[in-house]
């Protein structure tokens, strides 16, 4: 699932979305035989829900497209919905479907009274985090979001990016290498979801976290160091390389940075989010240590 932006710029409709300005780069997918830009596949099931471009172009509108091809954890069916529009010239929000009724559009559903919580999150865990994520709701008086995501969806999100720990469970206790794998393998909102419905992780996820922004604080600190003592101490560049390279053999980490310099990684936070879990744990045992 992308949210996607429809504007109107310099004569023509063009999207946009969070991660990927002009909708370019190829999105992964499901299929390894499809090969697609998010641009590419919206415009083409654009073109088979048989949508016209809107003849207002003083508003930016705003889609979920889903696709079983563009998928993370959930399967959705392939649609394209409007769930918000902004009026650029008073700066505000309008309600969107009225606007999709106008432009023959699917669009979000309403209600006159939005359930409880707990019966969102009952309903989305008896669902299941494959068939559903969660919801969100729009306050149309306030324009205000509210979302409530299932924390089984968030289980498998955990899951999907941390593979080699084995099966989850995220209401036992975890180790400190498990959730480690865990915190380098999470963005900033999967990260924030985990601690928002278990809880009972935050202590040792926070120590994690610290210990693996530690290393990598360490590391480039002590790397930066020996570049600019290196420059003022030595002046042809022969002395330099070779001296680096002995200050560099002399640590404990120096296989992290021999592989930076011959080009394997670009930098430290690099490293620390490709290499294997193995060594990646090795690693940090010695940092603590």
């Amino acid at each position: 699932m992308a949210s996607v932006q429809l504007y109107y710029y310099k004569g023509k409709w063009s999207i946009t979305s969070e991660f990927d300005p002009d909708c370019s780069h190829q999105f992964l997918s499901w299929d390894e035989e499809v090969s697609s830009t998010l641009k590419d596949s919206f415009w083409s099931l654009w073109s088979r829900l048989s949508y016209q471009l809107p003849s207002d172009t003083s508003y930016c509108y705003e889609f979920y497209f889903v696709s079983p091809l563009h998928r993370f954890v959930t399967k959705y069916t392939e649609d394209i919905v409007l769930h918000s529009v902004y009026d650029l010239k008073s700066n505000c929000q309008l309600d969107p479907q009225p606007i999709a009724e106008l432009n023959e559009w699917h669009s979000v559903a309403s209600v006159p009274t939005p359930p409880s919580l707990d019966h969102l999150l009952d309903i989305s865990s008896q669902v299941g985090p494959f068939k559903l994520k969660g919801f969100v709701f729009l306050n149309l008086k306030t324009f205000q979001r509210f979302y409530a995501t299932s924390s089984e969806h968030v289980a498998a999100t955990c899951q999907l990016a941390c593979t080699n720990t084995g099966p989850l469970n995220l209401h036992a206790k975890w180790s400190e290498q498990e959730m480690i794998i865990l915190a380098r393998s999470l963005d900033a909102q999967s990260k924030e979801e985990l601690l928002t419905y278990f809880p009972l992780h935050k202590d040792l996820f926070t120590k994690a976290s610290t210990n693996l922004a530690k290393l990598v604080q360490h590391i480039d600190a002590f790397y930066k160091d020996v570049l600019t003592s290196v420059a003022q101490e030595y002046s042809t560049e022969e002395e330099r390389k070779k001296e680096i390279g002995k200050r560099i053999q002399a640590q404990w980490f120096n296989y992290i940075l021999f592989r930076i310099r011959s080009g394997l990684y670009d930098s430290v936070q690099e490293y620390i989010a490709l290499v294997d879990a193995d060594s990646l744990l090795s690693t940090i045992s010695k940092f603590i240590k």
